[in-house]
């Protein structure tokens, strides 16, 4: 499959609270904001929230494992956080080519985590991948 300038892929998913408190676990990132719901409820969010780099990590599998797929390296990440990811709710990640240098074999693509049943945009960005089999000039 060779990608080109607006091609686009979406993926959905959802994270567990019982996730959140694994990915706590091993990164050691244990703000009771994620992970202790009684203090999460006293929060501005009201209740726990997914720590921001769990949900890039999903990107980063989705483009590492489905599209662009295997061989691809992940160079770059820029990121915006736009509102809190919660456990148990489903998102869609949104990916784009948006330019790519075929020499290379790199390219940009937009990548955005959207809510699904409220259509609001929690994660905005634009990531820098290199795959020698799907970005040619």
């Amino acid at each position: 499959m060779i990608l080109k300038v607006g091609d686009r892929y979406e993926y959905d998913f959802s994270i567990s609270q019982e996730e959140v408190n694994e990915f706590a676990k091993i990164t050691g990132d244990t703000n009771p904001v994620h992970v202790d719901p009684e203090f999460a409820k006293t929060s501005e969010f009201g209740r726990t929230v997914i720590h921001g780099v769990f949900g890039l990590s999903i990107i980063s599998r989705v483009m590492g494992t489905q599209w662009p797929g295997e061989g691809s390296l992940y160079l770059g990440q820029n990121i915006e956080f736009k509102g809190p990811m919660y456990p148990g709710d489903m998102y869609r990640i949104e990916l784009e080519v948006k330019r790519v240098i075929g020499r290379l074999h790199i390219a940009v693509v937009e990548t955005n985590i959207r809510h699904i049943e409220t259509d609001q945009l929690v994660v905005k960005g634009e990531a820098k991948a290199m795959n020698k089999k799907t970005f040619v000039s």
